[in-house]
C-alpha cells in the first residue's frame, strides 16, 4: 500500500553533529573512508543551517512485491532472529559493491563519471536517536528507476535467492528457522529485521534521481526524485522498530562495524 508523506522519515539536516569519527574498514576493501556521526547535539550549540532546495517527488507508482518476495518479507517480519545486526553487514556490503562499480567505471574512462575521482568514494552513517532512525549513504554508482525496481523489487537481484531456495526446501518440515536466515542473510530485505519503514534515495551521476519506499507489507512505491542534496550515490533511511532503537545510537553501530571489518 502507498505510504503517505507523513510516514517518510525526516532527512538528515546539514548541521554539524556533536561527534564525527572516521575509520577505515576492510569491509569496503579500503577504497573509501567510512564516516560515522550522530544527530545528538549539546543544547548550547548554535547551529547555522544552509538553505537548500527541498527534495520533490513526482511520477509515483505503487507496485506489488512478487509472491516469493512477499513470502520472504513475511518470514523476516515474524522472525525472532536475535542477530539483528546482520542488516548492517548486508547494507554495507551493498554499499561496497556500489563503490567498486563506480571505481571500475573510472578505470574504464567512462565519460559519464569523468568528473569524479576515487577520492570522493565514501560511506557514511548518520544515527538519530530522537527520530529512531539510521541513515546509510554511499557515493557509489547509484541506480536508475528501472534498476531500482529490478534490484529492490525482486528476490533474484536482492541477494536473497539462496535463502528462498533453502526456505522452500524446508517448507513443511519445520526447517525454516533463524539459523537459515543467519546462514544466507536476506540481502537488502534484512532492513525489515529492524525497521518497519525503509526509504531509498538514489541517483546516477547526471541522471534523474529516484525514491523507493516501503513498509515491508507487500508493496512499495517508486517515484522520480528532484533536488536531492547529492549528485551521485544511494541513501537508505530506516525507521527503526522500538525494540531495535539501539541501532539509532553511535555505540552499538560503531561496535558492529568494527566486528564486520
Amino acid at each position: 500500500m502507498p505510504l503517505s508523506p507523513q510516514d517518510t522519515p525526516k532527512q538528515p539536516t546539514s548541521s554539524l553533529s556533536a561527534k564525527d569519527v572516521s575509520i577505515s574498514i576492510n569491509l569496503i576493501a579500503n577504497i573509501a573512508m567510512f564516516t560515522f556521526s550522530t544527530e545528538t547535539k549539546p543544547e548550547e550549540e548554535i547551529t547555522i543551517e544552509m538553505e537548500t532546495p527541498q527534495a520533490s517527488f513526482s511520477k509515483s507508482e505503487s507496485k506489488e512485491f512478487k509472491a516469493e518476495t512477499r513470502k520472504l518479507l513475511d518470514i523476516v517480519a515474524k522472525s525472532i532472529y536475535t542477530d539483528k545486526e546482520v542488516f548492517l553487514r548486508e547494507l554495507l556490503s551493498n554499499c561496497s559493491d556500489a563503490l567498486e562499480k563506480h571505481r571500475f567505471d573510472l578505470t574504464r574512462g567512462n565519460s559519464a563519471v569523468s568528473g569524479s575521482s576515487e577520492d570522493d568514494l565514501h560511506i557514511s552513517i548518520l544515527t538519530n536517536s530522537k527520530e529512531r532512525t539510521i541513515t546509510i549513504f554511499d557515493s557509489g554508482v547509484g541506480m536508475s528507476r528501472e534498476e531500482v525496481v529490478e534490484n529492490l523489487g525482486t528476490i533474484a537481484k536482492s541477494g536473497s535467492q539462496a535463502f528462498v531456495e533453502k526456505m522452500n526446501e524446508g517448507e513443511g518440515n519445520g526447517d525454516v528457522s533463524d539459523s537459515i536466515i543467519g546462514q544466507f542473510g536476506v540481502g537488502f530485505y534484512s532492513s525489515f529485521v529492524v525497521s518497519d519503514h525503509v526509504q531509498v534515495l538514489t541517483k546516477q551521476e547526471g541522471k534523474q534521481g529516484v525514491r523507493w519506499v516501503s513498509d515491508g507489507c507487500g508493496a512499495y512505491e517508486v517515484s522520480n526524485a528532484d533536488n536531492l542534496d547529492f549528485e551521485r550515490g544511494t541513501r537508505i533511511t530506516l525507521k527503526l522498530l522500538p525494540e531495535s532503537r539501539e541501532f539509532s545510537t553511535d555505540g552499538l553501530v560503531e561496535k558492529t562495524i568494527k566486528k564486520f571489518s
